[in-house]
């Protein structure tokens, strides 16, 4: 099957089969995120530079927000911008994370997210943070998208993760042996 889109948004996909022992019906709620408009999020007051790529290991290898999923080298990248990839959600609606951020060695890091929600290219802190963890090799939560956003545009999402012994994340602030994921998140009203 095949469907144009015409319309930005997210879009359930739903899977019906039978024959004649029976039928069933699969629902993927959000499964497509389309953003027509193409466009990136603002451009971001700072990009984060890893001033030791590659050592201790360190640095995120997997991003999971809803049903977005991205896997990445380590530190070894340094600031990674993948603003082209566009993650769609729904102001209000909770979304399942997982970040993994392990290390081979016994270094656990400290991971934050943050969302331009007002769209100005500036992180503010602590107001744009969403979701913070110290001292582990990945990161699980339930995330609550704000309802505060700026609606129906590219934002941008940024995520971080360094050793604990760094200290506390700031969105601008450059890791010591970490890395930085930039991505685009566009959040609307489920209607």
């Amino acid at each position: 099957p095949s469907h144009t889109y015409t319309s930005s948004g997210n879009f359930d996909v739903q899977l019906i089969s039978y024959n004649s022992f029976g039928s069933d019906t699969l629902i993927y709620p959000n499964f497509i995120q389309v953003n027509l408009a193409a466009s990136l999020p603002v451009a971001s007051s700072c990009s984060p530079i890893t001033q030791f790529p590659g050592s201790f290991n360190c640095g995120i290898t997997e991003f999971q927000f809803g049903n977005y999923i991205k896997t990445s080298s380590n530190s070894i990248e340094g600031y990674a911008d993948f603003t082209c990839d566009s993650i769609g959600v729904f102001a209000g609606q909770f979304y399942s994370l997982l970040a993994v951020h392990n290390t081979n060695s016994t270094l656990s890091q400290n991971f934050s997210m943050w969302i331009d929600l007002n769209n100005n290219g500036i992180f503010e802190v602590p107001g744009e943070e969403i979701y913070s963890n110290i001292q582990a090799d990945s990161s699980v939560a339930i995330i609550q998208i704000p309802t505060v956003a700026t609606l129906n545009t590219p934002l941008r999402l940024r995520i971080m993760a360094d050793n604990s012994f760094s200290g506390g994340l700031n969105p601008c602030s450059n890791p010591n042996n970490g890395q930085a994921e930039d991505y685009t998140i566009f959040i609307t009203i489920d209607t």
